[in-house]
């Protein structure tokens, strides 16, 4: 249950961030499909919490293959398996 919380709080806040304070994304689409394909397993020398700030740039995006495909479904199964950090996810929040 806390689990669901976390995420639904991450991911709403994050998509209602203003473009101008989301991260620049390093990667691009192929870089985070070749995750998706690989089972979301995170590459050898990336960090899933330095990925998931990337991610949370596209969170806000009208393209669907960015914001849905990619982005949400990789925080999702990301955040669920807890291979992000309470403190990492509350990070990714913006400030009150």
């Amino acid at each position: 249950m806390r689990t669901n919380f976390v995420v639904a709080a991450v991911l709403v806040i994050a998509i209602s961030l203003p473009r101008c304070h989301a991260q620049t994304a390093n990667h691009d689409r192929q870089y985070f499909r070749a995750i998706v394909a690989n089972h979301f397993v995170v590459p050898p020398g990336a960090s899933a919490f330095a990925l998931a700030q990337e991610l949370t740039a596209w969170l806000g995006s009208p393209d669907p293959t960015l914001r849905d495909d990619l982005a949400y479904t990789i925080l999702d199964v990301w955040i669920r398996h807890r291979m992000l950090t309470d403190a990492q996810l509350l990070s990714l929040m913006p400030p009150l």
